[in-house]
């Protein structure tokens, strides 16, 4: 029989390098694992035919472990026979887990599930228990892979909680070993051992990073479908950062919409600094990308990401729109409100590598008057625009109008600061136009849901208009072509929530706010109408808007038959209330 460090240095290497190889082959559609199955067949064999070869040295070993737990003197040769175990069981743990690992890749989840645990088992029990010993840079890689992919396989059941239970595991292991080794450098055993056969140094260390990248975006999807979204969007900002600073190549596309996305969760909290940052890092980035591009034209072929360029024009826009909706809340409030100083999130500010340029300087003005309102409107709407000529109505129709409603609330925004009235009605006019024009093409049966938006956003254009003319003593006759317009946008949303069934029947709970308040407004709507400038004594008008508050009661005995007045007063109170 071969010595031991014979066997390691040239069939275990061996085996390993082959493995390796038919890892790397791409196999047919048709069989897509056949060369991680036979990988994983070769590594089966290995294990047994170490097992039938060295089995004896494990029992030795635990003989010895006893003779000095019992306080026997331990003999020469039982100390390297206990040595020479440790080392064997140490080679039968990296079978498993390479095995296991194998296959998991190849989808045989449950044999790979139970090989990698046992591993797992046995290395923690070696390097992390009670007799904590330096753990050989090799070995920390595989227990720190080994409880990644356990968590990946928890995090894709839905076991959310177990997925970060290994998950946490893998980063306390990275986190103490740079802190212990700030410059991740390896420290050798004593006497032969498998992983230092294989070598360790900069593989191994370049492997531990990269796993880590794996932790921390893996920790972001669980506390993701956790609902702890402060702690997801850390985690998410912790993954681009590391993939900045590891070097490695990366899809800069992926990684900018990945982090414009973030801003929107930063942007959600007020946090105008760090979705700053956000977005500012994204432009960067997808911009080094479309240089490379256009040095190497081939690379691109195939991958149409220019989405990516109008979403970030869509977070440049909807960050200034944001300062601007907050300013306009603060108007009627008797509270002031102080700026939002929070400093930026520790891993967005890692990505300062990129050598951003600095803020604008109407980033977290939260306005007070009208030109610090007009700025963050100038701010906003030509990206809002530009994002419009990629997202065309032609072929992104639900994206247009996602669009042409941020531009309507843009102007609706600034119209809170605007003192003369007839430059509001000039703006709510911009509002209307674009939505009417889109409106009249959209089919209501395939686009419901945007039918049912723009509808009410018209119905609340034209009532403003109308309020906005009486409030000046315009000529009745304006006033009430401006309500005739609001009533039949609210009729059309107020049908197509009501659909098929028509009225008597409870709507959809989701729906039932909107519901209600565009009945309400509808109401006040005809009320404010009468008299008809045609014919003063016609009083259709004020019928119509009482039928509308009778049905409103009568709605409310869909839900509290025995309180229906309190019930809808009640609701009336509350939209009052919230605006």
């Amino acid at each position: 029989m071969k010595s031991w460090s014979v066997f390691l240095a040239e069939d275990y290497l061996r085996c390993l390098a082959e493995c390796n190889e038919l890892v790397k082959v791409e196999d047919p559609e048709t069989e897509p694992f056949k060369s991680k199955e036979r990988a994983i067949e070769i590594l089966e064999e290995f294990h047994d035919k170490t097992i039938n070869s060295y089995s004896g040295t494990t029992t030795t070993s635990a003989e010895a472990l006893f003779a000095r737990f019992t306080g026997e003197e331990v003999s020469e040769a039982s100390e390297e026979a206990m040595g020479l175990g440790r080392s064997v069981e140490d080679v039968l743990a990296s079978l498993a887990f390479r095995t296991g690992a194998l296959a998991v890749e190849a989808e045989q989840t449950s044999k790979g599930e139970k090989l990698i645990t046992k591993a797992l088992n046995h290395m923690e029990a070696r390097y992390l228990g009670e007799e904590r010993k330096e753990v050989p840079l090799k070995c920390l890689v595989e227990i720190q892979d080994a409880n990644n992919i356990l968590g990946t396989l928890w995090c894709n059941r839905s076991e959310h909680r177990r997925a970060e239970e290994h998950l946490k595991k893998s980063e306390k292991l990275f986190k103490d070993w740079t802190r212990e080794h700030p410059s991740l450098s390896t420290k050798t055993g004593e006497g032969t051992d498998a992983r230092e056969v294989e070598g360790e140094g900069a593989e191994a260390r370049e492997k531990l990073a990269k796993n880590y990248v794996q932790t921390s975006f893996y920790l972001a999807q669980v506390y993701g479908h956790l609902g702890l979204a402060a702690q997801a969007a850390e985690y998410c900002a912790q993954t681009l950062a590391l993939q900045l600073l590891s070097g490695e190549h990366f899809d800069r596309a992926e990684w900018a919409q990945n982090a414009a996305q973030l801003a929107g969760f930063f942007l959600s909290k007020l946090d105008y600094r760090t979705a700053e940052r956000c977005i500012s890092a994204a432009d960067k980035v997808y911009s080094e990308k479309l240089e490379m591009d256009k040095k190497n034209e081939s690379a691109s072929e195939g991958k149409d990401d220019s989405d990516v360029g109008a979403n970030l024009l869509l977070a440049w826009g909807k960050l200034y729109a944001r300062q601007l909706q907050e300013g306009a809340e603060q108007v009627d409030s008797e509270e002031e409100v102080p700026p939002n100083s929070s400093p930026v999130s520790e891993a967005v500010y890692l990505w300062e590598t990129l050598e951003l340029n600095q803020p604008h300087e109407m980033l977290g003005v939260i306005p007070t008057n009208f030109q610090e309102a007009r700025n963050c409107f100038n701010l906003a709407m030509p990206h809002f625009r530009k994002a419009a000529e990629y997202y065309a109505l032609d072929g992104f129709v639900t994206e247009h109008v996602d669009l042409l409603l941020e531009c309507s609330t843009l102007y609706k925004h600034l119209s809170i600061f605007e003192p003369d009235i007839h430059r509001q009605c000039v703006m709510h006019d911009a509002r209307a136009k674009p939505l009417e024009h889109v409106f009249k093409q959209l089919n209501p049966k395939i686009f419901e849901g945007l039918y049912k938006q723009m509808a009410f956003e018209l119905g609340e254009i034209f009532r403003t208009k109308m309020d906005l003319k009486k409030e000046t003593n315009r000529p009745h006759a304006k006033v009430f072509a401006m309500g005739a317009k609001a009533v039949v946008y609210y009729s059309a949303y107020i049908s197509a929530v009501e659909g098929s069934e028509g009225k008597g029947k409870r709507v959809h709970s989701e729906e039932e706010r909107s519901y209600f308040s565009a009945r309400f407004c509808l109401a006040g709507t005809f009320q404010r109408m009468y008299p008809d400038p045609k014919n003063s004594q016609d009083v259709k008008h004020l019928d119509s808007a009482l039928k509308e508050f009778e049905g409103l009661i009568n709605y409310g005995k869909l839900i509290d038959p025995q309180g229906q007045k309190k019930y809808v007063f009640g609701r009336v109170a509350n939209m009052q209330r919230d605006g």
